[in-house]
């Protein structure tokens, strides 16, 4: 086939989670193996990150999604022939992967959650699944996690490549923390950090009332939240205002990476992920990590080091309490060897080379293994 692939890829809204970031951050790679990409979005808004793809000069589309074949046929006017599909939205993703397959295109689907289906939409998803991979499309699971959970749920094969974060922040190696803890102080009062557009899944609401009965226990500690907020629900801004002034800054959408630099503790209490490219993004960065004991999160249990707490606000309560507690020489040290662990086991290049082999082309494959 021709060197020179074309890869589509359907996404929700354009917003600044795993998939879009990954994208971004890899495309200079995949261009140097002769992969280019152009984007569609399909959610009822195209999204902040949009501006972002186009000023690294991908191409997006606007289709917000219906629930018609009509829908189905202006997006195949966004494809080109030849192209590549990569669904990444679960809504409609049996219609769309069957639709482009049926017209003989190369079709990719990822499963970016531990999606923990029940009852009626359980064997609708199974069927679904199975056709899609007896008409050849390829499923890709981002995680071992998310192909476990696949074949346990639905019976269905999955190969599994890694999500990835960008390399920046593994070449931000810190060897102590920012807070000096022997001089305690309002100033010197410890960060925690989380990463995640504001739902339910996120669990906002039990990290903030965790703070406050942490700051029952006189354990302070002071939250930046980055991610958009606008989903963010009336109790989680209630539970906010409950706080003392200062110890709550939502900061919107931007990049993590300087507040990860001066944070004590990054903490993810998310009830399921896919991965969670922003746990692997801090402990790649060195930052002691707690982490809620959750599907997709677990993939994470062999990074030895990383601190694991209950959803509940009182069990992430215990262990703010407890790493505040923890002498600072401990928590850098634990957060070493996560670190340690995570460039070992998620690497960009390998997961780009895998895709490569799915997208068809050769170029380059094998090289940074």
């Amino acid at each position: 086939m021709n060197d020179a692939v074309e890869v589509v890829h359907i996404l929700d809204e354009l917003r600044p989670s795993g998939a879009e970031v990954m994208l971004i951050e890899s495309k200079p790679i995949f261009e140097e193996h002769g992969v280019t990409m152009r984007v569609i979005a399909t959610g009822a808004r195209v999204g902040s990150l949009s501006a972002e793809f186009e000023a690294r000069g991908v191409a997006v589309a606007h289709l917000p999604f219906r629930g018609r074949p009509s829908f189905l046929r202006a997006l195949r006017g966004c494809v080109p022939a030849r192209a590549v599909v990569h669904v990444h939205t679960e809504r409609a993703s049996f219609w769309v992967c069957l639709y482009f397959r049926a017209r003989g295109y190369r079709v990719v689907r990822s499963i970016h959650s531990v999606f923990e289906f029940t009852g009626a939409l359980r064997l609708r998803r199974m069927v679904q699944r199975r056709v899609l991979a007896v008409c050849g499309v390829k499923l890709i699971a981002v995680t071992p996690a998310v192909q476990e959970n696949e074949w346990r749920r639905f019976r269905v094969r999955t190969r599994a490549i890694n999500n990835y974060c960008s390399p920046r922040f593994a070449a931000t190696s810190r060897e102590t923390l920012p807070v000096d803890r022997t001089r305690p102080s309002a100033v010197n009062t410890p960060v925690v950090v989380s990463v995640g557009n504001c739902g339910p899944a996120k669990n906002h609401e039990a990290l903030l009332e965790a703070l406050r009965i942490a700051a029952d226990r006189d354990t302070s500690w002071r939250y930046i939240h980055i991610g958009a907020e606008d989903r963010a629900t009336a109790r989680e801004l209630a539970l906010v205002a409950t706080l003392p002034a200062g110890t709550v800054e939502y900061v919107g959408v931007q990049d993590p990476l300087p507040a990860l630099q001066r944070a004590d503790l990054f903490v993810m209490p998310s009830i399921y992920e896919g991965l969670g490219i922003a746990a692997l993004e801090a402990i790649s960065a060195g930052v002691p990590t707690l982490l809620a004991d959750s599907p997709g999160l677990r993939t994470f249990k062999s990074a030895e080091g990383v601190w694991w707490t209950a959803t509940e606000p009182a069990a992430i309560a215990d262990q703010l309490v407890r790493i505040a507690q923890t002498p600072p020489t401990e928590l850098v040290r634990r957060a070493q060897r996560a670190r340690t662990w995570a460039l070992s086991a998620f690497s960009m290049r390998r997961s780009i080379d895998a895709w490569l082999i799915e997208y068809g082309s050769t170029q380059g494959v094998g090289e940074h293994r």
